[in-house]
């Protein structure tokens, strides 16, 4: 696995759509909300939904404020999780 830091959050998205437009995948990517639907509309995010279910479900989003988990959602389906749950970071 290879960590990369890119700078700030528009560095990243431009970073991951030129790894991406390159055949390239990224596999995690730290984003803030209002990004969600560009990205979806750049086909660069997948649902979290089946990986979330074969961890456990909704004993798995549990750890999760339930409020900022919508921030997540699109269409119902899941596409990130938030950095820290219920206990913090």
């Amino acid at each position: 696995m290879t960590v990369a830091f890119c700078g700030g959050y528009e560095e990243t998205l431009r970073r991951v759509a030129a790894v991406v437009a390159e055949g390239g995948q990224v596999d995690v990517m730290v984003a803030y909300s209002g990004m969600l639907r560009a990205l979806l509309e750049t086909q660069m995010l997948v649902p979290l939904d089946d990986l979330i279910t074969a961890n456990g479900g909704a004993a798995f989003l549990a750890d999760f404020l339930p409020g900022v988990m919508l921030n997540a959602r699109v269409d119902d389906r899941c596409y990130g999780l938030p950095l820290a749950g219920r206990g913090g970071l």
